[in-house]
C-alpha cells in the first residue's frame, strides 16, 4: 500500500509542477481538472485519472518566460490569449492566423494593448459560439 500511495503523491507533485510550468492560475487549473475528469481536486482522483491529467498537462504549451512577454502587450493579456488558445484547442498556427485576421498583423509579437484587447474579445466570442454549438448538437442527439 505504501508504494501505491508514494506513486500517487509523485503524480500529484508532477501535476503541480506542470501547472506552474504551464503558468496556469488556480481557476484555470480547476477548470481543466473538472473538464478532464469531472473532479476539481487531485485528491479525489483515481490513479488512472491522475495519469490522464499529467498526460494532458504535458501536451500544453509552456508559459512564456517573463522576458518573452510580447512588446506592447501586457503579460496578463498574453496569458489570457494563451489560456483561450488552450480552451479552444488551437495550435500556434491557428492563433497566429486568427490574430492576423482580427488585427491585420503578421505576427503576435506586434500586438499592443488595444489590439490584444480585440483579440481577447474575439476569442471569447469564438469560445461562446463553440459552447453554444456543442449544446445544440447535444440536444439534437437527445442529450440534456
Amino acid at each position: 500500500m505504501g508504494r501505491i500511495e508514494s506513486s500517487r503523491r509523485s503524480l500529484v507533485a508532477q501535476i503541480h509542477i506542470l501547472k506552474k510550468d504551464v503558468g496556469m492560475s488556480d481557476l484555470e487549473y480547476i477548470t481543466c481538472l473538472e473538464e478532464w475528469t469531472g473532479k476539481a481536486s487531485c485528491s479525489d482522483m483515481s490513479g488512472s485519472e491522475l495519469e490522464e491529467v499529467r498526460r494532458r498537462m504535458c501536451l500544453l504549451p509552456k508559459a512564456a518566460a517573463k522576458d518573452d512577454c510580447l512588446p506592447g502587450c501586457s503579460p496578463e493579456q498574453w496569458r489570457k490569449i494563451k489560456w483561450l488558445q488552450r480552451k479552444l484547442r488551437w495550435n500556434d498556427q491557428n492563433l497566429r492566423g486568427y490574430i492576423k485576421r482580427v488585427t491585420k498583423m503578421e505576427h503576435e509579437r506586434f500586438l499592443d494593448v488595444p489590439s490584444a484587447r480585440r483579440v481577447i474579445t474575439g476569442l471569447v466570442r469564438v469560445m461562446e459560439h463553440e459552447e453554444r454549438k456543442g449544446r445544440k448538437s447535444d440536444a439534437a442527439l437527445g442529450g440534456t
